[in-house]
């Protein structure tokens, strides 16, 4: 999970709450939204999601590319935003491990490195298997089927390997390795 957009989503949260605006959880995504394109446009925003619905969700990045930075955030929040999907899962099967490895990532950093291939057949091709991978993951939590969540796990883990030879950007660190 992104800290940068966690203290986004933190920060909008406690200016809405500071000038007693209520704000929907909707609202509250597409805000940070906004607050993080000034940051980065290389952004699937799945860490805002996470920060503002919390649990285990399934996120489907939708387009970005009508955004106007210079029409008024109310407008833009008040409106739907298309092929973005957010929807809470009903996890019961994770006992969660949280390590933390130490170790500072720039998100922003790391994505633009990759996005160095993100024309090439292989990439079309991780982000194909990505897809598959998710789904079947959303689909082994819907039903409740255990074995499939963790091989779900297992493939998304070694499509990010492969994601790292093809892109040359370390993503799975030693320390991450031995705590696996």
């Amino acid at each position: 999970l992104g800290s940068s957009s966690a203290m986004i989503v933190a920060i909008i949260r406690a200016l809405s709450s500071f000038f007693e605006i209520e704000r929907s959880l909707d609202e509250v995504f597409k805000l940070s939204v906004l607050a993080q394109l000034q940051l980065s446009k290389h952004s699937s925003f799945g860490d805002i999601a996470t920060s503002v619905y919390g649990g285990c969700i399934y996120y489907v990045k939708g387009s970005i590319d009508w955004i106007n930075p210079l029409q008024e955030f109310e407008s833009i929040i008040s409106q739907e935003w298309d092929g973005f999907v957010i929807k809470r899962l009903p996890l019961k099967m994770l006992n969660n491990v949280v390590g933390y490895s130490g170790v500072h990532a720039s998100s922003t950093e790391l994505v633009e490195k990759v996005f160095k291939i993100k024309e090439s057949k292989q990439f079309d091709d991780f982000l194909s298997q990505a897809k598959k991978i998710v789904n079947q993951c959303k689909d082994a939590i819907l039903y409740d089927d255990e074995q499939l969540f963790y091989t779900s796990i297992t493939n998304y883990r070694n499509l990010l390997v492969t994601l790292q030879e093809i892109s040359n950007v370390s993503i799975e660190i030693e320390i991450i390795k031995k705590m696996i």
